[in-house]
């Protein structure tokens, strides 16, 4: 099922947020965050929680697809009254770096920085959202539509792209209201990208 949502958003090329509210996940109520289109169209579902300071929680979500469930995790960190506070997306380095799979993790990745952040801070990584998008290896391919065009990008990778590249260890942006981290962590499931998106 992912496979195919993905698929068609690769087939049609398009940047449209996948979620639509333009105020982001941080700081909304969780119950909102799970209605939106972010979560529809990659299908995720929740696959366990564990308790966090201040009587919050912390729930991971996976694709329920089994294809990318092993190669993609969500976790968001709610409060103790359901507001998120903390999202952070896990892709395998096995999934990113593999160019048959390339593409979904490409799209997931870009989604989650055009939809998880407040407003003007999503404006702030359009370009790093562009690049994860566009910026194709050799080997990699992609099908467009009538009408595609690839967006300008910057002449030379930035920080976050070589960090989602695997080229940097890693990544801090300070945003207005959030601020992004990424990483290239070891982890008990092998290499992989932690992107997290913190409310201020």
């Amino acid at each position: 099922m992912l496979a195919a949502a993905m698929l068609v958003g690769i087939a049609i090329a398009t940047s449209a947020r996948a979620s639509g509210p333009d105020e982001g996940f941080l700081g909304r109520p969780l119950a909102e965050v799970l209605q939106s289109g972010f979560f529809n169209w990659f299908h995720l579902v929740e696959t366990g929680s564990v308790a966090a300071a201040g009587g919050g929680r912390v729930i991971s979500y996976k694709p329920d697809g089994s294809r990318f469930q092993r190669l993609t995790t969500l976790e968001i960190t709610v409060d103790s009254a359901g507001t998120v506070g903390r999202m952070e997306l896990w892709l395998l380095r096995s999934f990113i770096d593999n160019p048959g799979d390339a593409p979904f993790a490409r799209d997931i990745a870009k989604s989650f920085l055009n939809d998880a952040p407040p407003a003007g801070d999503a404006e702030a990584l359009a370009t790093l959202a562009a690049e994860v998008e566009y910026r194709l290896s050799s080997s990699e391919t992609v099908i467009v539509g009538p009408g595609y065009r690839k967006p300008e990008l910057p002449s030379e990778p930035s920080p976050g792209y070589q960090t989602y590249s695997g080229a940097r260890a890693s990544h801090m942006q300070e945003l207005r209201r959030s601020k992004l981290e990424m990483t290239n962590e070891h982890g008990a499931d092998g290499d992989a990208l932690r992107l997290a998106l913190v409310a201020k």
